[in-house]
């Protein structure tokens, strides 16, 4: 059985994309490797807790996300002739109204954002603090990337976000 390892272990070593790690592989003893079944210990992992500061500002955050949206739908609204009218409504929800090509809003709903989009449908989206953005958890696709390229397939808008 050693014999047709160490067969094994030199015809790795003679595969030309990976050379340097086989060859690496090739001259160790087999004596050298752990024994089948030998149970190893895997390092401590450090996870980073968010503080309760962080989950608080999430709401401010999303305000601040949702006025900076609103400010760069603004002024798309200069450059196009489609109907392209944004406003804020009394609840807080930011609505784009796009006449007969629908209509799009974006909403703080707990600590997520909520768009429904005139194209895709509802989206949820979660705060990352480490990038400063707003991804969807299924996908991980950004608010922002989505919002933009829709607009612009769907209105000629070019939304500076």
């Amino acid at each position: 059985m050693a014999r047709n390892m160490r067969a094994m272990v030199a015809a790795l070593a003679r595969v030309s994309c990976d050379r340097q790690q086989f060859r690496w592989i090739s001259t160790r003893r087999l004596s050298s490797f752990p024994a089948a079944g030998t149970r190893f210990r895997l390092p401590q992992t450090h996870v980073q807790l968010r503080t309760l500061s962080a989950v608080a500002s999430v709401p401010a955050t999303a305000t601040r996300w949702i006025k900076k949206i609103q400010m760069a739908l603004e002024e798309a609204r200069e450059g196009t002739a489609d109907t392209f009218e944004p406003y804020m409504n009394d609840e807080g929800v930011l609505v784009l109204d796009l006449g007969s090509k629908g209509q799009y809003s974006l909403q703080l709903e707990g600590e997520r954002l909520l768009l429904f989009s005139a194209t895709s449908g509802p989206r949820y989206y979660v705060y990352d603090a480490d990038n400063d953005w707003w991804h969807n958890p299924d996908d991980g696709h950004l608010l922002v990337e989505l919002l933009v390229r829709e607009l612009m397939h769907t209105t000629s808008a070019c939304i500076n976000l």
